[in-house]
């Protein structure tokens, strides 16, 4: 008794392997007896023909389960869970088909991961069908297997329950990684432009403007003075004390500071404000914000002409705001007066009891007038406006510097938070791996005793990424 039919088929554990068809037991006739040979010739013949019918009607039932239809079998070549890991194991001799499941957080390299915002970053899996025609194949033969593309995907879909596939057909790793990536570019709208240029942005929150005239003297249409934008966009450590803006505004040209107020004390200058604008700004400031407050401050004042060039006068103020009545305020007055008179300094006049309205610049000269015995320079207001305009083309090169510092230390600020979220982000991903690496590590253990329908129904099911890698035979 011998077997006469041997065929191939795919087994439940995957792989080729050889199962016999049912055996037909054929009588062995002496040598020579020419009725007998024929006898078992036409016994094997009819032996063949069943088993064939056999045959068919198994690879029937296989076909769309064990294996694609259309196809005599399906074997596992390669599994795993990178992208990285599959490309490796793409072989220039072979065709190969599979699935393979990932995200476009998966795909992406650490760098872009860590720089792309969490809105432009998908961890939804996406499915795609794989066909790899290896650069050693012969045209004819991949044409061949070509013709069964739409079975074998239909056959990954079917087992894996997923609803659509994204097919891709590519003969090389790179150009597969191509278009994975640029399908889910597609599916989740991110566009890798858009993405960089939000990185890269380094545009500085908007700025208090800087640039000042006689006719606007405040650094902005808010009115704020050189001491509060100091204080609102300069390290705590930079902006200036008492000492120091005094002594800025006691030189002739000294920037940004010509005038200051302090409040009453009988120890330490303790800065209430100061500015750049000149009279115009201390008495707008005065009026505007210190009507119920008692003061001490500094101004300086300059004078310009053709013949007598630049001259700058100082003078004093000791300012009650029209709203100060209580006891209280002008113990303050008199507590502290000779203290801040001393500490404030030499003077060539000191401003008491007039309104802030009264303040003006025509009053100023007046003062000055009467105060210095001056005859060499003129003490008109044109020419104090004169000298005040071309001060101020001083102070607005030292603010446009300062500016840029502060342009440059937020931009610097902001480079670190970036860079910070971007280190953050490494590490929240590299602990996600760490966590995911034993069920990886578990899953490929199921898989080297699964079956490639099963594997296929696995990875339908999974949230993880992973791929699958098969041949098969035509």
């Amino acid at each position: 008794v011998i077997p006469i039919n041997i065929s191939k088929t795919q087994p439940p554990g995957g792989g080729f392997m050889q199962d016999m068809l049912p055996v037909k037991e054929v009588a062995i006739v002496a040598e020579g007896t020419t009725f007998a040979a024929a006898a078992v010739g036409t016994a094997m013949a009819a032996a063949s023909s069943s088993t064939s019918q056999d045959h068919e009607k198994a690879m029937d039932l296989d076909a769309g389960v064990l294996f694609p239809c259309g196809c005599k079998g399906a074997k596992i070549f390669a599994f795993g869970d990178s992208f990285d890991q599959m490309a490796a194991s793409l072989n220039a001799d072979k065709v190969l088909f599979g699935l393979f499941t990932t995200s476009q957080e998966a795909m992406m390299e650490d760098e872009t991961f860590a720089t792309a915002p969490s809105s432009k970053r998908s961890d939804s899996i996406v499915p795609f069908a794989i066909e790899f025609v290896g650069s050693k194949v012969k045209n004819f033969v991949a044409e061949n297997y070509g013709r069964h593309l739409r079975d074998i995907s239909e056959f990954c879909r079917a087992h894996s329950k997923f609803e659509t596939l994204q097919l891709i057909a590519c003969k090389n790793s790179q150009m597969v990684k191509e278009c994975i990536s640029q399908i889910l570019d597609e599916l989740f709208e991110v566009q890798k432009d858009e993405v960089e240029a939000e990185v890269i942005d380094e545009t500085p929150e908007p700025m208090h403007d800087m640039n000042v005239s006689y006719k606007k003297i405040s650094l902005s249409s808010s009115g704020i003075t050189a001491y509060k934008n100091a204080i609102e966009n300069q390290e705590s450590t930079e902006v200036p004390t008492g000492a120091e803006i005094l002594a800025c505004v006691r030189k002739n040209m000294g920037v940004p500071y010509n005038w200051v107020l302090f409040q009453p004390s009988q120890t330490e200058l303790i800065v209430e404000n100061a500015g750049s604008g000149g009279v115009d700004e201390l008495t707008r400031v005065l009026q505007s914000e210190y009507n119920d407050q008692i003061l001490f401050g500094l101004a300086r004042v300059s004078f310009i002409g053709k013949t007598f060039g630049s001259r700058q006068i100082w003078w004093a103020l000791e300012w009650t705001g029209e709203h100060c009545t209580s006891v209280k305020m002008f113990g303050q007055l008199r507590d502290c007066g000779n203290a801040m008179h001393e500490m404030i300094g030499e003077r060539s006049f000191t401003v008491t009891n007039l309104a802030a309205s009264d303040m003006t610049l025509d009053a100023i000269c007046e003062r000055v007038k009467r105060s210095c015995d001056v005859t060499d320079f003129d003490l008109s207001v044109e020419s104090l406006i004169n000298a005040h305009v071309e001060e101020q083309k001083t102070i607005e090169a030292y603010f446009d510097k300062q500016l840029e510092k502060i342009r440059l230390r937020r931009m610097a600020e902001e480079a670190r938070k970036r860079n910070e979220e971007r280190l953050q982000r490494l590490r929240q991903r590299n602990a996600a791996r760490e966590k995911m690496q034993p069920l990886l590590e578990k899953r490929k253990q199921c898989w080297s005793e699964m079956s490639l329908p099963d594997i296929l129904a696995d990875l339908g099911k999974s949230t993880m990424p992973g791929w699958v890698l098969f041949e098969v035979d035509l």
